[in-house]
């Protein structure tokens, strides 16, 4: 059976080419509300489109930042670790 990660905080985000999902470092992957491609650029650098993303689906990863040309909507970060959102 598959195990997922427990998600202990999370966080409404938006896109941008500027800044970065806060905590990126403990980010574990990025739930999608709102069909569509969802641009992202992980830790390292590199940048991936994860095309026709349904809705209620979590792309799981170590994300640093959601660019904008993502079209997927109500994009929540999720975290492994407890952390201080504020």
């Amino acid at each position: 059976m598959l195990k997922l990660p427990d998600v202990k905080a999370y966080l409404d985000i938006t896109e941008s080419d500027v800044a970065e999902i806060p905590h990126f470092q403990h980010c574990i992957g990025i739930y999608v509300g709102g069909t569509g491609s969802l641009v992202v650029r992980d830790v390292a650098g590199n940048e991936a489109t994860f095309s026709a993303v349904p809705v209620g689906q979590v792309v799981w990863g170590r994300h640093r930042q959601v660019r904008t040309g993502s079209t997927a909507s109500l994009l929540v970060a999720l975290y492994g670790e407890a952390i201080k959102l504020s």
